[in-house]
C-alpha cells in the first residue's frame, strides 16, 4: 500500500506578507530524511505601472539545503507572488506534498 506524503512546514515569510526591501528571507522546519528542498515562486499580479522586461525576474525555482534562505529580489518585478516548498529525499523522491501556496507582495 502506498503511503501518502506528509506536509512540511514553511515558517517565513508569513502568508500575505509585504516586503519593502530587496532581501526576502525564507525559513522552514527541517523535515526528517530530507536531502534538500525545492522552493518555487511566481508572479501572480504585477504592481500598478510595473514594466516587465527580459531582465525582470517573474519566476524563481531553486534547490536548497538547510532550513533558511534569502533571495535578493532587486531584479524581481514588483507585485504579488505565490510561493511553495517541498522536501525531497536522496533518490529525488518527494517526501512531502507541496506546501499550500502562500503569497508575498514585493513593493
Amino acid at each position: 500500500m502506498r503511503q501518502t506524503p506528509s506536509t512540511m512546514t514553511a515558517v517565513l515569510p508569513s502568508h500575505n506578507a509585504i516586503l519593502t526591501g530587496n532581501r526576502l528571507p525564507f525559513t522552514w522546519n527541517r523535515f526528517s530524511d530530507a536531502s534538500y528542498y525545492y522552493l518555487q515562486m511566481w508572479l501572480d499580479n504585477a504592481g500598478s505601472g510595473q514594466r516587465i522586461t527580459s531582465r525582470t525576474t517573474t519566476t524563481y525555482t531553486t534547490r536548497l539545503t538547510g532550513t533558511s534562505y534569502t533571495i535578493d529580489v532587486s531584479r524581481f518585478a514588483k507585485g504579488t507572488y505565490s510561493w511553495r516548498m517541498v522536501a525531497v529525499g536522496g533518490a529525488g523522491n518527494l517526501l512531502t506534498v507541496w506546501t499550500p501556496d502562500q503569497t508575498v507582495t514585493l513593493r
